[in-house]
């Protein structure tokens, strides 16, 4: 995905409000996690969505 310069400063933004128990940096690990685990044959990727 490519994003311009207005949607990165947007994606950014909604990241930094998300509201996560593990904070913003963990939550993007574990989507990794979770995309990776579905690559390999390993489950149901299950997208975490930031709602405004």
């Amino acid at each position: 995905m490519y994003l311009n310069e207005e949607g990165r400063k947007r994606l950014i933004a909604l990241v930094e409000e998300a509201s996560h128990p593990l904070g913003f940096r963990k939550m993007i690990e574990v989507q990794a996690q979770r995309l990776k685990g579905t690559l390999l044959g390993r489950g149901h990727y299950t997208p975490f969505y930031l709602w405004r």
